[in-house]
């Protein structure tokens, strides 16, 4: 079933219907390494009403952040493989990826034309493969946003809150070894503004202020730059 799954995406074309609703409507996508606070951030963010929250599918299980049981809908739609084959088959998805060749993430139309209809700027966290798809597909309306936190010591500390009990040194290994892909991806494209998650009201101000059309100041993405560098040769460097 998974390779059946993997073969779907790898040929997977939305419909031209759906790509035309993609177009219509401004998107803000947030994406960061992980345990940057992108959940801490999309929660503040979409408790205003300009927002419409795009709410991925996958196939992987629920699990706990924070201490809080994820629950379907809500931070995911959990779905079982058969459905997700189907949904593939019915061209039911905007993009799909297939992550860590383990499970399927993947948006739908159907979102993007509540969004539409509402008048709503879609907001959603996806990764950097996502992004792309997007930036081919509709860049005109989509402005993607690169959430770190301000510090390696910082991002430890929370990736350690998070994680802590649940990853195996291989699997922690591998978490760095994709937080360095991402940023090396990010530092390598012109179209990310990048937000320090310093101070959670300043951030969430910072996206606002992007979201609603205003460009990021040259100010604000040096040091955003400066920090993805920094966070980059901690890893290189292994001081993990």
């Amino acid at each position: 079933m998974d390779e059946q799954i993997a073969k779907l995406i790898d040929h997977y074309q939305p419909s031209d219907k759906s790509v035309e609703v993609v177009k219509s409507v401004p998107k803000v996508f947030l994406v960061g390494i992980a345990a940057a606070g992108k959940n801490a951030v999309l929660r503040k963010i979409t408790q205003s009403d300009k927002y419409h929250e795009l709410v991925t599918y996958t196939t992987r299980p629920p699990r706990s952040n924070d201490g809080q049981a994820e629950k379907n809908g809500g931070e995911y739609n959990f779905i079982d493989r058969e459905r997700a084959i189907k949904m593939l088959q019915n061209h039911e998805f905007v993009e799909a990826k297939w992550i860590h060749r383990q499970n399927l993430y993947g948006t739908v139309a159907d979102d993007f034309q509540q969004a539409s209809s509402k008048g709503k700027i879609a907001i959603a966290d996806i990764d950097v493969h996502g992004v792309e798809e997007y930036m081919k597909m509709a860049p005109e309306s989509t402005k993607p946003i690169f959430i770190l936190p301000p510090d390696f010591d910082t991002w430890q500390t929370r990736f350690k809150a998070r994680y802590e009990g649940r990853l195996g040194e291989g699997e922690f290994q591998r978490r760095m070894y994709t937080a360095a892909q991402e940023i090396e991806h990010v530092l390598s494209k012109h179209y990310y503004s990048i937000v320090i998650n310093d101070d959670l009201d300043d951030a969430v101000e910072q996206i606002q202020s992007i979201a609603s059309g205003e460009q990021q100041s040259d100010f604000a993405w040096q040091r955003g730059s400066r920090v993805a560098h920094e966070l980059l040769d901690a890893i290189r460097s292994g001081t993990h």
